[in-house]
């Protein structure tokens, strides 16, 4: 259920992370509210706000529903980080198929600016809060969400403009496992996706994201 560290890391402990987690959930409140309003706006959809759920994406993309929920088989969670520049980083979180390594769907967001090699546990709790967010060039300045379809060819709302989107984290509860900490989060998200060229687009509606952004 937890996100994966780094892949070779955590294939050693999802066990561990798995088992913690779930008596984890089971003690910490969460925090759910009314979002913000500092980024995009268009189109209402059903808000949903249940942090107890098990790591998922469900969206509408052109007209067809999808559903990927983390089994710990064929369907997984993994989290990590890309270092932008010193004291800098984005942080993804992912749904994928472990039969084909494709990522059903993954959210990044930055950039958290901090001092040393890593935010220290408050500064990392703090970043993630339930807000509206902007779509922004590679999560730079807000999020990004990305996927690979079954052809295996890569979307992304950072290749086309989003008038009309719209990303908001709707509930968020600090966990920890392992001696790791992690955010995990409710996104409920609508958007364009564009080909890698930017000439193709699809449109996604009604996405609703349950997952981690780790402390790594």
């Amino acid at each position: 259920m937890i996100a994966r560290k780094m892949k070779k890391v955590f294939t050693l402990l999802c066990p561990v992370l798995l088992a913690s987690l779930v008596g984890i959930s089971c003690k910490q409140k969460s925090t759910a509210s009314t979002p913000s309003t500092h980024g995009t706006t268009g189109v209402s959809a059903p808000v949903v706000t249940t942090i107890t759920l098990t790591p998922q994406v469900n969206y509408n993309l052109s007209g067809t529903s999808y559903t990927y929920t983390s089994n710990g088989t064929t369907i997984m969670d993994s989290s990590g980080s890309v270092a932008t520049s010193p004291g800098s980083k984005i942080y993804r979180a992912s749904i994928y198929n472990t039969k084909n390594q494709m990522v059903c769907l993954k959210i990044s967001r930055g950039t958290l600016w901090f001092t040393g090699s890593s935010p220290d546990t408050t500064i990392f709790k703090n970043y993630f809060s339930v807000e509206t967010l902007p779509y922004s060039n590679n999560a730079t300045n807000g999020v990004e969400v990305s996927m690979t379809d079954t052809t295996g060819s890569a979307w992304s709302t950072s290749k086309g403009l989003q008038t009309g989107s719209t990303f908001s984290i709707t509930a968020v509860k600090e966990q920890w496992s392992v001696g790791m900490q992690y955010v995990k989060f409710v996104a409920n998200f609508s958007c364009k996706l564009y080909d890698i060229n930017g000439q193709n687009q699809k449109t996604l509606t009604n996405g609703v994201f349950v997952g981690f952004f780790g402390n790594i």
